[in-house]
Protein backbone atom coordinates (compact mmCIF):
# COMPACT_ATOMS: atom_id res chain seq x y z
CA UNK A 1 0.00 0.00 0.00
CA UNK A 2 1.60 3.90 -0.81
CA UNK A 3 1.63 6.30 2.13
CA UNK A 4 -0.85 8.09 -0.04
CA UNK A 5 -3.06 5.40 0.42
CA UNK A 6 -2.15 4.77 3.83
CA UNK A 7 -2.82 8.28 4.86
CA UNK A 8 -6.41 8.38 3.37
CA UNK A 9 -7.19 5.20 5.18
CA UNK A 10 -6.03 6.66 8.37
CA UNK A 11 -8.28 9.66 7.63
CA UNK A 12 -11.60 7.71 7.39
CA UNK A 13 -10.91 5.68 10.42
CA UNK A 14 -9.46 5.56 13.91
CA UNK A 15 -5.95 5.64 13.79
CA UNK A 16 -5.72 3.32 17.25
CA UNK A 17 -8.27 1.21 16.34
CA UNK A 18 -6.06 0.64 12.99
CA UNK A 19 -3.14 0.15 15.20
CA UNK A 20 -4.83 -2.61 17.70
CA UNK A 21 -6.67 -4.41 14.59
CA UNK A 22 -3.04 -4.80 13.18
CA UNK A 23 -1.08 -5.97 16.01
CA UNK A 24 -3.78 -8.20 16.62
CA UNK A 25 -3.46 -9.81 12.97
CA UNK A 26 -0.09 -10.15 13.22
CA UNK A 27 0.33 -11.94 16.29
CA UNK A 28 -2.12 -14.29 15.21
CA UNK A 29 -0.51 -15.11 11.51
CA UNK A 30 2.30 -15.61 14.17
CA UNK A 31 1.46 -18.11 16.12
CA UNK A 32 -0.32 -20.25 12.71
CA UNK A 33 1.97 -19.86 9.86
CA UNK A 34 5.61 -19.57 12.29
CA UNK A 35 6.35 -16.14 9.88
CA UNK A 36 9.64 -14.84 9.49
CA UNK A 37 8.56 -11.76 11.72
CA UNK A 38 8.78 -14.08 14.67
CA UNK A 39 12.52 -15.34 13.75
CA UNK A 40 13.33 -11.37 12.61
CA UNK A 41 12.52 -10.56 16.82
CA UNK A 42 14.88 -13.07 17.78
CA UNK A 43 18.11 -10.32 18.73
CA UNK A 44 21.14 -11.36 16.89
CA UNK A 45 24.52 -11.81 19.84
CA UNK A 46 27.25 -10.58 17.28
CA UNK A 47 25.43 -6.94 17.31
CA UNK A 48 26.08 -7.16 21.08
CA UNK A 49 29.22 -5.79 23.24
CA UNK A 50 29.51 -6.72 26.52
CA UNK A 51 28.97 -2.69 27.76
CA UNK A 52 25.73 -2.13 25.39
CA UNK A 53 22.57 -1.81 26.82
CA UNK A 54 21.06 -4.66 25.15
CA UNK A 55 19.54 -6.67 23.64
CA UNK A 56 16.72 -4.44 21.81
CA UNK A 57 13.87 -6.04 19.95
CA UNK A 58 10.72 -4.04 18.30
CA UNK A 59 7.37 -4.37 20.52
CA UNK A 60 5.90 -5.99 16.98
CA UNK A 61 2.45 -6.48 18.97
CA UNK A 62 1.82 -2.77 19.57
CA UNK A 63 3.80 -1.16 17.20
CA UNK A 64 3.31 1.72 15.25
CA UNK A 65 2.38 3.22 18.95
CA UNK A 66 1.72 6.81 17.55
CA UNK A 67 0.70 8.14 14.35
CA UNK A 68 -1.32 10.54 12.03
CA UNK A 69 -4.49 11.81 13.82
CA UNK A 70 -6.69 13.60 11.62
CA UNK A 71 -9.17 14.47 14.32
CA UNK A 72 -7.11 16.87 16.47
CA UNK A 73 -7.17 20.78 16.09
CA UNK A 74 -5.47 23.26 17.35
CA UNK A 75 -5.73 26.98 17.16
CA UNK A 76 -2.36 28.82 15.40
CA UNK A 77 -1.73 31.48 17.82
CA UNK A 78 0.10 32.78 14.41
CA UNK A 79 -1.90 31.62 11.34
CA UNK A 80 -4.97 32.40 13.72
CA UNK A 81 -7.03 29.71 12.46
CA UNK A 82 -7.13 25.89 13.00
CA UNK A 83 -4.97 23.50 12.08
CA UNK A 84 -5.21 19.57 12.21
CA UNK A 85 -1.80 19.93 14.16
CA UNK A 86 -0.96 16.34 14.16
CA UNK A 87 -2.23 14.99 10.51
CA UNK A 88 0.83 15.01 8.36
CA UNK A 89 3.40 12.42 11.05
CA UNK A 90 4.43 12.16 14.31
CA UNK A 91 8.59 12.13 14.15
CA UNK A 92 9.87 10.65 17.32
CA UNK A 93 8.82 11.20 21.01
CA UNK A 94 11.16 11.93 24.20
CA UNK A 95 10.32 9.80 26.97
CA UNK A 96 10.55 10.45 30.68
CA UNK A 97 9.10 8.92 34.19
CA UNK A 98 6.68 11.15 35.80
CA UNK A 99 5.02 9.97 38.85
CA UNK A 100 4.61 6.24 37.89
CA UNK A 101 3.83 6.61 34.22
CA UNK A 102 5.21 7.22 31.04
CA UNK A 103 5.13 10.05 29.74
CA UNK A 104 6.20 10.95 25.69
CA UNK A 105 6.86 14.59 24.21
CA UNK A 106 5.74 13.83 21.05
CA UNK A 107 6.98 15.77 17.42
CA UNK A 108 4.03 16.24 15.28
CA UNK A 109 3.70 17.49 11.79
CA UNK A 110 0.51 19.45 10.71
CA UNK A 111 -0.55 19.55 7.63
CA UNK A 112 -0.44 23.28 6.53
CA UNK A 113 1.17 22.59 3.03
CA UNK A 114 -0.17 19.42 2.28
CA UNK A 115 0.21 15.83 2.40
CA UNK A 116 3.53 15.29 -0.06
CA UNK A 117 4.76 11.63 -0.05
CA UNK A 118 8.62 12.73 -0.39
CA UNK A 119 11.46 13.36 1.75
CA UNK A 120 11.55 16.57 3.38
CA UNK A 121 9.47 18.35 5.90
CA UNK A 122 6.53 20.61 4.59
CA UNK A 123 4.81 21.58 7.82
CA UNK A 124 5.23 23.38 11.15
CA UNK A 125 6.34 21.26 13.89
CA UNK A 126 4.67 21.11 17.25
CA UNK A 127 5.25 19.10 20.68
CA UNK A 128 2.49 16.66 22.06
CA UNK A 129 2.10 15.21 25.19
CA UNK A 130 0.89 11.39 25.80
CA UNK A 131 0.64 9.08 28.62
CA UNK A 132 0.59 5.92 29.34
CA UNK A 133 1.19 2.96 32.38
CA UNK A 134 3.31 0.60 30.77
CA UNK A 135 5.54 1.99 28.16
CA UNK A 136 3.74 0.64 25.37
CA UNK A 137 -0.38 1.97 24.92
CA UNK A 138 -0.24 5.65 24.83
CA UNK A 139 -2.86 7.92 25.63
CA UNK A 140 -2.39 11.22 23.86
CA UNK A 141 -3.66 14.88 25.09
CA UNK A 142 -6.04 16.96 22.71
CA UNK A 143 -3.33 20.03 22.35
CA UNK A 144 0.28 20.45 21.93
CA UNK A 145 2.33 21.44 24.85
CA UNK A 146 5.08 23.35 22.97
CA UNK A 147 4.68 25.07 19.65
CA UNK A 148 5.78 28.66 17.72
CA UNK A 149 4.11 31.52 19.05
CA UNK A 150 4.65 35.23 18.92
CA UNK A 151 6.82 35.38 21.85
CA UNK A 152 10.11 36.27 22.17
CA UNK A 153 11.40 33.34 20.16
CA UNK A 154 9.02 33.50 17.20
CA UNK A 155 11.95 34.38 14.61
CA UNK A 156 13.71 30.86 15.63
CA UNK A 157 10.75 28.90 15.18
CA UNK A 158 8.59 30.22 12.49
CA UNK A 159 7.43 28.69 10.02
CA UNK A 160 9.13 25.38 10.51
CA UNK A 161 8.07 24.85 14.37
CA UNK A 162 9.60 22.92 17.59
CA UNK A 163 11.34 19.73 16.34
CA UNK A 164 13.49 16.79 17.59
CA UNK A 165 12.97 16.46 21.20
CA UNK A 166 14.98 14.83 24.41
CA UNK A 167 13.97 15.27 27.58
CA UNK A 168 15.71 14.79 31.13
CA UNK A 169 14.74 15.41 34.76
CA UNK A 170 17.06 17.66 36.79
CA UNK A 171 17.04 19.32 40.10
CA UNK A 172 14.26 19.56 42.47
CA UNK A 173 12.11 17.37 39.88
CA UNK A 174 12.17 20.12 37.05
CA UNK A 175 11.63 18.88 33.42
CA UNK A 176 14.54 20.14 30.59
CA UNK A 177 13.26 19.61 27.13
CA UNK A 178 15.73 20.53 24.39
CA UNK A 179 14.35 21.03 21.04
CA UNK A 180 15.62 22.34 17.87
CA UNK A 181 13.95 25.71 16.56
CA UNK A 182 13.63 25.52 12.28
CA UNK A 183 12.60 28.56 10.71
CA UNK A 184 13.60 27.15 7.50
CA UNK A 185 16.94 28.74 7.52
CA UNK A 186 19.00 27.07 10.21
CA UNK A 187 18.01 24.61 13.02
CA UNK A 188 19.29 25.45 16.62
CA UNK A 189 19.15 23.80 19.79
CA UNK A 190 16.67 25.56 22.60
CA UNK A 191 15.57 24.57 25.90
CA UNK A 192 11.89 24.76 27.79
CA UNK A 193 11.31 23.87 31.65
CA UNK A 194 8.55 22.78 33.13
CA UNK A 195 7.30 20.86 36.76
CA UNK A 196 4.09 19.25 34.86
CA UNK A 197 5.29 18.39 31.28
CA UNK A 198 2.36 20.18 30.82
CA UNK A 199 2.97 23.94 30.62
CA UNK A 200 6.37 24.98 29.75
CA UNK A 201 8.51 27.82 29.95
CA UNK A 202 10.91 28.73 26.96
CA UNK A 203 14.63 29.83 27.85
CA UNK A 204 15.52 30.22 23.97
CA UNK A 205 18.96 29.05 22.57
CA UNK A 206 21.43 26.72 24.60
CA UNK A 207 24.17 28.26 23.16
CA UNK A 208 23.30 32.02 23.06
CA UNK A 209 25.57 33.05 25.87
CA UNK A 210 28.91 30.95 25.00
CA UNK A 211 32.03 32.52 23.80
CA UNK A 212 29.80 36.19 23.67
CA UNK A 213 27.27 34.57 20.90
CA UNK A 214 29.87 33.26 18.76
CA UNK A 215 27.88 30.09 18.22
CA UNK A 216 24.20 32.26 18.43
CA UNK A 217 23.71 30.58 14.39
CA UNK A 218 25.27 27.21 14.75
CA UNK A 219 23.36 24.43 13.21
CA UNK A 220 22.67 22.49 15.84
CA UNK A 221 20.33 19.78 16.73
CA UNK A 222 19.47 16.78 19.13
CA UNK A 223 20.70 17.13 22.45
CA UNK A 224 21.33 14.23 24.51
CA UNK A 225 22.37 14.64 28.15
CA UNK A 226 24.28 12.25 29.94
CA UNK A 227 21.71 11.08 32.59
CA UNK A 228 22.00 8.27 35.55
CA UNK A 229 19.37 6.06 36.96
CA UNK A 230 18.39 6.97 40.41
CA UNK A 231 15.66 6.33 42.23
CA UNK A 232 14.21 3.93 39.34
CA UNK A 233 14.23 7.12 36.76
CA UNK A 234 16.90 8.38 34.31
CA UNK A 235 17.98 12.28 36.08
CA UNK A 236 20.87 14.61 34.60
CA UNK A 237 23.86 14.32 36.42
CA UNK A 238 27.01 16.42 36.57
CA UNK A 239 30.77 14.47 36.59
CA UNK A 240 33.39 16.65 37.31
CA UNK A 241 31.03 19.35 38.77
CA UNK A 242 29.03 19.92 35.32
CA UNK A 243 26.39 18.53 32.91
CA UNK A 244 27.47 17.00 29.61
CA UNK A 245 25.60 17.01 26.54
CA UNK A 246 26.29 15.08 22.86
CA UNK A 247 24.51 16.88 20.06
CA UNK A 248 25.17 17.35 16.39
CA UNK A 249 24.20 16.09 12.92
CA UNK A 250 27.04 14.92 10.50
CA UNK A 251 30.01 14.97 13.34
CA UNK A 252 29.49 14.53 17.23
CA UNK A 253 30.48 17.24 19.37
CA UNK A 254 29.87 17.80 23.05
CA UNK A 255 28.83 20.80 25.67
CA UNK A 256 28.80 21.63 29.15
CA UNK A 257 26.48 23.21 31.36
CA UNK A 258 26.27 24.39 35.02
CA UNK A 259 22.33 24.34 34.88
CA UNK A 260 20.74 22.64 32.28
CA UNK A 261 19.64 25.97 30.75
CA UNK A 262 23.14 27.45 29.43
CA UNK A 263 25.22 25.37 27.15
CA UNK A 264 29.10 25.91 26.08
CA UNK A 265 29.90 23.76 23.23
CA UNK A 266 33.89 22.54 23.51
CA UNK A 267 36.06 23.98 21.09
CA UNK A 268 39.34 22.25 19.96
CA UNK A 269 42.46 23.81 22.51
CA UNK A 270 45.30 25.58 20.48
CA UNK A 271 47.54 23.05 19.56
CA UNK A 272 45.17 20.06 19.64
CA UNK A 273 44.67 17.72 16.64
CA UNK A 274 41.19 16.97 15.97
CA UNK A 275 40.81 14.77 12.60
CA UNK A 276 39.64 11.76 11.72
CA UNK A 277 41.35 8.61 12.68
CA UNK A 278 42.13 5.78 10.42
CA UNK A 279 38.84 4.48 8.98
CA UNK A 280 37.02 7.49 9.59
CA UNK A 281 35.85 10.79 7.82
CA UNK A 282 34.79 14.40 8.65
CA UNK A 283 30.80 14.72 7.64
CA UNK A 284 31.74 18.68 7.21
CA UNK A 285 28.08 20.07 7.66
CA UNK A 286 28.60 23.68 5.62
CA UNK A 287 26.54 25.46 8.59
CA UNK A 288 29.07 23.57 11.43
CA UNK A 289 31.94 25.03 12.56
CA UNK A 290 35.35 23.98 12.18
CA UNK A 291 36.71 24.91 15.35
CA UNK A 292 34.41 22.83 17.87
CA UNK A 293 35.47 19.32 19.21
CA UNK A 294 34.29 16.29 17.59
CA UNK A 295 34.41 13.24 20.06
CA UNK A 296 32.92 10.86 17.20
CA UNK A 297 33.09 10.79 13.57
CA UNK A 298 31.56 8.56 10.57
CA UNK A 299 33.30 5.65 10.15
CA UNK A 300 34.60 4.56 6.10
CA UNK A 301 31.95 1.01 4.89
CA UNK A 302 30.32 1.06 7.90
CA UNK A 303 26.45 1.48 8.71
CA UNK A 304 27.44 5.28 10.57
CA UNK A 305 29.36 5.62 6.91
CA UNK A 306 27.60 9.24 5.79
CA UNK A 307 27.16 11.01 9.22
CA UNK A 308 26.31 10.12 12.81
CA UNK A 309 24.04 12.20 15.50
CA UNK A 310 23.35 12.05 18.40
CA UNK A 311 20.32 9.98 20.24
CA UNK A 312 20.21 9.15 24.31
CA UNK A 313 23.27 8.85 26.86
CA UNK A 314 23.15 6.79 30.07
CA UNK A 315 25.99 6.46 32.80
CA UNK A 316 26.59 2.85 33.47
CA UNK A 317 29.10 1.06 35.29
CA UNK A 318 30.86 0.45 31.85
CA UNK A 319 30.92 4.44 31.16
CA UNK A 320 28.91 6.38 28.99
CA UNK A 321 26.46 4.47 26.65
CA UNK A 322 25.21 6.81 23.86
CA UNK A 323 22.83 5.18 21.91
CA UNK A 324 23.31 7.29 18.92
CA UNK A 325 21.59 7.84 15.28
CA UNK A 326 23.75 7.08 12.01
CA UNK A 327 23.30 7.30 8.50
CA UNK A 328 24.79 4.82 5.66
CA UNK A 329 26.54 5.57 2.45
CA UNK A 330 28.97 3.02 1.04
CA UNK A 331 28.61 -0.15 3.89
CA UNK A 332 28.43 -3.14 2.68
CA UNK A 333 24.42 -3.11 2.49
CA UNK A 334 24.59 0.26 0.94
CA UNK A 335 23.98 -1.53 -2.79
CA UNK A 336 20.55 -3.01 -1.53
CA UNK A 337 19.19 -0.45 0.37
CA UNK A 338 19.98 2.20 -2.56
CA UNK A 339 17.74 0.49 -4.87
CA UNK A 340 14.63 1.30 -2.71
CA UNK A 341 15.39 4.96 -1.23
CA UNK A 342 17.85 7.64 -0.79
CA UNK A 343 18.98 7.31 2.45
CA UNK A 344 19.37 4.81 5.65
CA UNK A 345 19.29 5.66 9.19
CA UNK A 346 19.67 2.86 11.83
CA UNK A 347 20.81 2.69 15.27
CA UNK A 348 24.12 2.06 16.93
CA UNK A 349 26.16 2.67 20.72
CA UNK A 350 29.72 4.00 21.52
CA UNK A 351 30.95 4.21 24.90
CA UNK A 352 32.04 7.48 25.91
CA UNK A 353 34.74 7.43 29.24
CA UNK A 354 32.77 8.20 32.90
CA UNK A 355 36.21 10.46 33.72
CA UNK A 356 36.61 12.19 30.74
CA UNK A 357 33.74 12.16 28.14
CA UNK A 358 35.16 13.91 25.16
CA UNK A 359 36.90 10.40 24.85
CA UNK A 360 35.53 7.60 22.64
CA UNK A 361 36.52 4.04 24.27
CA UNK A 362 34.80 1.86 21.74
CA UNK A 363 31.57 1.75 19.83
CA UNK A 364 29.28 -0.62 17.62
CA UNK A 365 30.78 -2.70 14.59
CA UNK A 366 27.01 -3.25 13.28
CA UNK A 367 23.73 -1.47 14.01
CA UNK A 368 21.42 -2.83 16.58
CA UNK A 369 18.51 -1.81 15.47
CA UNK A 370 17.67 -1.18 11.55
CA UNK A 371 14.20 -0.31 9.49
CA UNK A 372 12.90 -3.72 8.83
CA UNK A 373 9.53 -3.09 9.64
CA UNK A 374 6.92 -1.56 6.79
CA UNK A 375 6.09 1.54 9.45
CA UNK A 376 10.08 1.88 9.14
CA UNK A 377 10.75 1.89 5.53
CA UNK A 378 7.61 3.17 3.96
CA UNK A 379 6.91 6.74 4.98
CA UNK A 380 7.67 9.91 4.44
CA UNK A 381 11.06 9.42 4.19
CA UNK A 382 11.80 5.76 3.75
CA UNK A 383 14.05 3.20 5.71
CA UNK A 384 14.43 5.38 8.39
CA UNK A 385 15.05 4.56 12.69
CA UNK A 386 16.09 7.62 14.43
CA UNK A 387 15.99 7.45 18.32
CA UNK A 388 14.54 10.37 20.29
CA UNK A 389 13.44 8.90 23.57
CA UNK A 390 14.81 5.68 26.48
CA UNK A 391 13.14 5.44 30.05
CA UNK A 392 13.94 2.49 32.65
CA UNK A 393 10.17 1.39 33.12
CA UNK A 394 9.18 -1.39 34.46
CA UNK A 395 12.42 -2.91 34.97
CA UNK A 396 13.47 -3.00 31.42
CA UNK A 397 14.62 -0.56 29.05
CA UNK A 398 12.74 1.14 26.24
CA UNK A 399 13.40 2.96 23.61
CA UNK A 400 11.55 5.18 21.46
CA UNK A 401 12.21 6.39 17.44
CA UNK A 402 10.71 7.72 14.74
CA UNK A 403 9.95 5.11 12.01
CA UNK A 404 10.37 6.49 8.41
CA UNK A 405 9.61 9.77 9.57
CA UNK A 406 5.91 9.11 10.33
CA UNK A 407 4.83 7.24 12.94
CA UNK A 408 6.32 6.11 16.84
CA UNK A 409 7.81 2.61 17.12
CA UNK A 410 9.36 1.14 20.70
CA UNK A 411 11.52 -1.43 21.61
CA UNK A 412 12.56 -2.96 24.56
CA UNK A 413 14.91 -5.07 26.36
CA UNK A 414 13.60 -8.56 28.19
Amino acid sequence: MSPTAIHWSIQKLNYHTIARTTACLLALFTLLLCSPLAKAQTPDPSVYKPWMIAPFTQADQVNPILGPNFDSFFFDPIRKENVRWQARAILGAAAIVKDGKLALIYHAEDSSNGFHGARGTFGTFRQGLAWSDDGLHFKTESQPVLYPDNGPFKDTEWTGGDEIPRIVEGPDKTYYLYYSGWNRTVTRLSVATSKDLVHWTKHGLIFAKAYNGKYGKLWCKAGAVVTELKDNRLQAVKIHGKYWMYFGEGDMHIATSDNLIDWTPLEIAPGQTNAPAEGERRYGHDQDSTGLLVVQFPRVHKFDSELVESGVAVLTTKGIVHIYNSSDTDSPDAPNWKKQSELYYSLGQALMSADDPTKLLDRSDASFLKPDRDFEELGATPHVVYLTGIAWYHGKWMIYYNGADWMVGVATTP
